[in-house]
Parts: C-alpha cells; structure tokens; sequence
C-alpha cells in the first residue's frame, strides 16, 4: 500500500526545498520513525530537489520551472520522487553518473567520493547524487521520457528503508 504525505508540481525554490524536509520530517515523527530515519531522510529530500533545482534549464525552457515531488511511503520504506525536464545533454551526463553511482560498492563509492573532493573534480550534480547514494542501500532509479526534440521528462527516485 502506498501511503503519500506530500505531492507538489509547481515551481521550486530553496524556501520550499526546506520547507517540504520540514514537513516529512514531521511525518515521520508522528510514524514514530529513529532518527536515523529521520535524519536521512530529511537528506534524500533536499538533495533530490537540489538536483532538481540545478539542473533544471529556467531560463531557456518555460515548462523547465514546473517540477514534480512526490514524499511517500511503500512497505517499510519511504520514497522521494521527483521529475522536471532537462536538456538532452545534460540528461546523458545524470543517467551515467546515476548508472556508475549503482555500479559501485560502498568502498569505492566512499574512495570516489573522498578523490572528487580531494581533487575538487565535483560537479554538483556529482555531488548530490553521490551523497544520496551514500545513504541508501537500494538503487537510484530513474525514467528518461522524451518532452520535445532537445529536452526530456527526467523522473528520479530513492529511498530510505525504516527497517
């Protein structure tokens, strides 16, 4: 059974970026949820829409401002969605670092992660999806649909498991 808290489509900022980490956190409190849970999810969500929000192409697409985020709860574990329209190039660039992001152990991801910064060799893009595999033990999935010729809808998605 899905179970959502938050669903938004519209504009992002950074004032609503807080503001929806604020909002399941108190969700989560009220699900009586560790503070691991807590903490880490509270993480998954400002960095989705950070992502979200740096790679989004405001000033050359209109429709670009319109972002989809979706907090919700499937099982025992708590999921951030979320999907706005990116250009063509830079949707190649997400998808192979999302792709080699899954293809690492813990190890080499926290070696990766320890180079990027070392080197300063850390787009934030990089960064953010870096960190939010770092705290999830699953996946990161995504779902690449064609929007017009040079941009795509791109849907993200993590979890956090409460067990």
């Amino acid at each position: 059974m899905k179970e959502t808290y938050i669903y938004y489509k519209g504009i992002i900022n950074h004032e609503l970026i807080l503001a929806f980490a604020k909002q399941a956190e108190i969700e989560l409190v009220r699900n009586q949820e560790s503070k691991l849970v807590i903490n880490r999810t509270f993480h998954l969500i400002v960095e989705s829409l950070e992502r979200v929000y740096n790679d989004s192409e405001f000033e050359i697409l209109e429709a670009s401002k319109i972002v989809s985020f979706k907090f919700y709860k499937q099982g025992s574990a708590y999921k951030v969605q979320t999907e706005n329209i990116v250009n063509n190039k830079k949707t190649l660039s997400i998808k192979h670092v999302i792709d080699k992001v899954n293809e690492l152990s813990d190890s080499d991801l926290k070696t990766l992660h320890k180079k990027r910064i070392k080197t300063r060799e850390l787009n934030s893009c990089e960064f953010s999806i870096i960190s939010l595999k770092k705290k999830r033990s699953k996946d990161l999935s995504y779902k690449i649909q064609a929007y017009d010729s040079n941009y795509s809808r791109f849907r993200f998605c993590a979890n956090v498991s409460a067990c």
